[in-house]
């Protein structure tokens, strides 16, 4: 996957912001759900997790502002600079 830094859609200040907030984010918890509030799949995930009583940090991305800005594609390279590692389930 090819890096947001290089992105001509968002600044590279909002990058940067954003790549630091992933990357603040992925190396504080060991199991990150990236979520939106009414997506059926992610709270099924989020249902699993409680039911396994798994520790986990949901991030809602349409209540989240700097890493909302950013479609599934360039999240997930987002989230591939930071060093996490991804499920994309569109794939």
């Amino acid at each position: 996957m090819g890096s947001l830094l290089s992105s001509n859609k968002l600044s590279q200040e909002d990058t940067q912001m954003a790549l630091d907030k992933v990357k603040h984010i992925v190396s504080s918890t060991p199991v990150v759900v990236f979520s939106k509030t009414y997506c059926g799949y992610c709270n099924r995930v989020k249902q699993l997790f409680a039911q396994l009583k798994a520790s986990y940090k949901a991030i809602e991305l349409d209540q989240e502002t700097v890493i909302a800005k950013y479609q599934a594609g360039q999240l997930l390279n987002l989230l591939s600079d930071a060093g996490a590692m991804t499920v994309d389930l569109n794939a």
